[in-house]
């Protein structure tokens, strides 16, 4: 089972139905990481072990070297909880497919994966 980290931006709800999907998730803000800088949370995201760190920061991959990271990042394409609900299984499938070093892009329509 993949382990997620939510970011600070990402609706807690999510984190729900992904736990009833049978995903193990945390977010930021109950681990006492909120507001700490992108290069901080992503190192705690690799030392306390997670496979897959989600977020709304769509310059994250532009900003950050992540291909080199032993994690998977998905991005949502927004943070509004009303469009997420309508794409769950779409990001379930995000996070299930994607893989240590992958950037997976999940937009309202597709789904979009990038080295």
């Amino acid at each position: 089972m993949k382990t997620v980290l939510l970011d600070e931006n990402v609706p807690v709800g999510l984190g729900t139905i992904l736990i009833a999907a049978g995903i193990a998730v945390r977010h930021v803000g109950a681990m006492g990481l909120k507001g700490v800088s992108d290069n901080a949370l992503l190192a705690a995201t690799v030392s306390e072990g997670f496979d897959v760190f989600v977020t709304t920061d769509q310059n994250l991959p532009y900003q950050q070297n992540l291909g080199a990271m032993p994690l998977a990042v998905v991005v949502l394409c927004t943070n509004n909880w009303n469009v997420i609900q309508q794409h769950i299984s779409t990001i379930c499938t995000a996070i299930e497919r994607t893989r240590p070093g992958n950037v997976t892009v999940v937009h309202e329509t597709a789904l979009r994966s990038k080295r």
